[in-house]
């Protein structure tokens, strides 16, 4: 673990999950971050249809340039099913058991919104 004010850290999370109000999911495990980006340029045209995965390395690119799934497949698809792993058990926390309150999709971006339009 990185140490933090000069000590090293004991424990703690190495991983944390990102839900955008866009829908898009994001995964960070370590130095690693998966991005499972909208295919189209806003949620409207891309509801319905297949996310993008992006990866980053960020301890050498907080920039998110460039992108490496295609680099790297076998980080993205390890990441994909540890994502899979906690969504199934309904929470990150090591050693709890949830569930989750509606079907959630990464691998695809939601095809309605989760609560109607309000009205102008």
């Amino acid at each position: 673990m990185p140490a933090l004010l000069g000590k090293p850290h004991a424990g703690g999370r190495t991983t944390l999950v990102s839900h955008s109000n866009f829908g898009e999911f994001a995964y960070r495990d370590g130095p690693w971050k998966l991005v499972w980006r909208l295919s189209k340029p806003n949620l409207e045209q891309s509801r319905g249809k297949p996310t993008v995965p992006e990866l980053y390395r960020l301890d050498s690119d907080v920039g998110e340039q460039p992108e490496l799934s295609a680099k790297h497949p076998d980080v993205v698809q390890r990441m994909t099913k540890d994502l899979r792993a906690l969504i199934d058990r309904g929470t990150s926390r090591p050693g709890q058991q949830a569930s989750n309150d509606t079907l959630v999709r990464f691998e695809t971006t939601q095809e309605k919104r989760w609560a109607p339009a309000l009205d102008d």
